[in-house]
């Protein structure tokens, strides 16, 4: 995907919200294309399936206040980083992650943390290996922003383990994103 990205921009004539959108969806792009052997490998039943919604109220009211916790645990973080309190909506932005944020939780807390846990059994490992690969998996950040973003997938995979569903991660993901990029730039 970095690939493609790089060549999309070197190539193609882009605005800012043009480069924006473009980037969450080279993500969506890559959810479903892991999508594809995920299903290969459930239908062989090599791997389990992940819930999608679970407690629908339950997952919302939980995804709600841990996207609000984590957006606080991003003020810091953000003031270490040199970014500046900026308040301004972004439209790009929030359809972006509309999308994206959605295509992430399908690729960590879902196709990740499941296949991890159908081969090892055990909820802390599927946990770290999913949080890594999230904070990782933003490679055009700092790498100590990286460390915080696994800090913030393990939070999300908690939430995840808890309310048996990708909704409350989703809805939390997008909170903390919509506040931070609201708010810091």
């Amino acid at each position: 995907m970095m690939k493609i990205r790089r060549f999309i921009f070197q190539n193609v004539e882009l605005g800012e919200a043009e480069k924006i959108l473009c980037n969450h969806a080279l993500i969506v792009l890559e959810a479903a294309i892991l999508f594809l052997p995920f299903l290969l490998f459930k239908r062989l039943k090599w791997v389990q399936g992940f819930p999608l919604s679970g407690n629908i109220g339950h997952s919302a009211r939980q995804g709600l206040i841990y996207g609000l916790l984590i957006f606080l645990t991003i003020i810091p973080v953000a003031f270490y980083f040199g970014m500046k309190f900026s308040p301004q909506f972004s439209i790009p932005d929030a359809v972006g992650n509309l999308f994206s944020n959605g295509a992430e939780e399908i690729i960590y807390r879902g196709i990740l943390f499941s296949a991890a846990l159908s081969l090892f059994k055990k909820p802390w490992f599927a946990l770290i290996a999913s949080a890594a690969s999230f904070g990782f998996g933003h490679w055009d950040l700092p790498f100590l922003f990286q460390i915080y973003i696994v800090f913030v997938g393990l939070i999300l995979g908690v939430l995840c383990l808890r309310t048996k569903s990708l909704l409350a991660p989703y809805i939390a993901h997008m909170i903390a994103d919509l506040l931070a990029d609201s708010f810091f730039h």
